[in-house]
C-alpha cells in the first residue's frame, strides 16, 4: 500500500501528541526491603582456595628464606592480608594440582621430602608445604580447612587413607605415620595440634573433595566417565 506525501506530513505532525498520550503511563518500580529475610547464606560460599601454581604458595603464602616470614616459614604479610578476608572454608592443595599430588610426599621432616616433577604446571614441587602446614596455616587463618584428593593418578586407597591419616584414633598403619617417629614440630600451639608430626591424637578433617573438576582429569590424560566430581561430608 502507498501512502501520498500529505498522509506522511501528517503523521509526523500528529507524533507528539502520541508521546504524549504515553506518558501518563503506569511506571514500573523495584524495592529492595533490606529487613525482609528470606533465608540464611551458607558461610562456606565465602571460602577460598590455594593452590602449588606460581607464587600462591611457594613464594606466597609460604617462604622459608624471607625475612618477612615467621620461624615456620609462613610469610606474615600474606597471613595477614590474609585474614582480612575472612575466608570461611580453605581449599587445597588445588585444583589442577591436585590431580598429580600424593600426599604422602608432604609429610616428615622436610628436608626428606621428595622432590617431584609436577605434571600440571611443568615445574618441580618440592613438598615442603604439606599436610601438616596447610593446616596449621588454616588454623592461623581461623579458617576450616577442606582437602581436595588426587583421582588424576591417584587411587580411591589413597583417598582413604588420607582421610584415616587426619581423622582415625586407632592404631593404624596411617595413623603411625603421626606419631613421633619424627624429629620436628611446628611451634604454634592450637586446636590442630594433633596432625603435627610429634603428636598421636588425631584432628577432625570435615570437608574433602573427590578430585577436581574433570577439565583437570582431562590434563592428566585419565579417562573419567563419571559426572562432574563433588565434595562432601566425611
Amino acid at each position: 500500500m502507498s501512502i501520498t506525501r500529505r498522509a506522511f506530513g501528517l503523521s509526523l505532525a500528529g507524533a507528539p501528541t502520541l508521546l504524549r498520550s504515553q506518558s501518563g503511563a503506569p511506571r514500573s518500580r523495584i524495592k529492595i526491603d533490606t529487613k525482609r529475610t528470606i533465608g540464611e547464606i551458607d558461610p562456606r560460599l565465602y571460602g577460598n582456595f590455594i593452590e602449588h601454581l606460581g607464587r600462591c604458595i611457594d613464594g606466597g603464602v609460604f617462604e622459608e628464606r624471607s625475612p618477612l616470614a615467621d620461624p615456620n616459614g609462613y610469610r606474615k604479610d600474606v597471613l595477614e592480608a590474609a585474614r582480612k578476608l575472612n575466608v570461611t572454608l580453605l581449599r587445597w592443595p588445588g585444583g589442577n594440582f591436585s590431580s598429580n599430588y600424593h600426599w604422602q610426599d608432604g609429610i616428615g621432616p622436610r628436608d626428606q621430602r621428595p622432590p617431584r616433577l609436577e605434571m600440571a604446571w611443568g615445574t618441580v614441587e618440592s613438598n615442603r608445604f604439606g599436610t601438616h602446614e596447610f593446616l596449621n596455616y588454616a588454623e592461623m587463618l581461623k579458617t576450616e580447612p577442606y582437602i581436595c584428593c588426587n583421582l588424576g593418578t591417584g587411587t580411591w586407597t589413597e583417598a582413604q587413607q588420607w582421610v584415616e591419616y587426619c581423622n582415625s584414633s586407632e592404631d593404624t598403619a596411617m595413623t603411625r605415620l603421626r606419631k613421633p617417629r619424627m624429629d620436628w614440630r611446628f611451634r604454634l600451639p592450637g586446636f590442630l595440634s594433633g596432625l603435627r608430626c610429634s603428636e598421636h591424637a588425631p584432628v577432625r578433617i570435615v570437608l574433602q573433595r573427590i578430585g577436581d573438576r574433570l577439565l583437570s582429569l582431562s590434563l592428566r590424560k585419565v579417562k573419567h566417565a563419571s559426572p562432574e566430581p563433588g565434595w562432601g561430608m566425611l
